[in-house]
């Protein structure tokens, strides 16, 4: 099978790719441990239920710099940690 090489806008859309995986499945994660409904963690992380859905679904939306520290928290994982990984 032939070797294939991705380009540099390639391999940047599939590190935001897996970024995103595994901020919505540590969401997800929190949520079920947590016994939460998507409306409480919404509340919980300071932004609307509609924007929550946004978010896990990969959809451009705004949020505060506290609510992404936030998501961030109910995810596991701080600004850096799968690049040390």
């Amino acid at each position: 099978m032939p070797r294939v090489c991705l380009t540099a806008a390639q391999k940047e859309a599939a590190a935001i790719q897996a970024r995103h995986k595994r901020l919505t499945d540590g969401i997800k994660v929190h949520k079920v441990l947590h016994d939460l409904t998507w409306a409480q963690e919404a509340e919980r992380l300071g932004v609307d239920v509609r924007t929550l859905r946004k978010l896990l679904k990969g959809e451009p939306c705004r949020v505060s710099m506290l609510s992404m520290w936030r998501l961030l928290d109910a995810a596991g994982l701080t600004p850096g940690k799968e690049e040390k990984a």
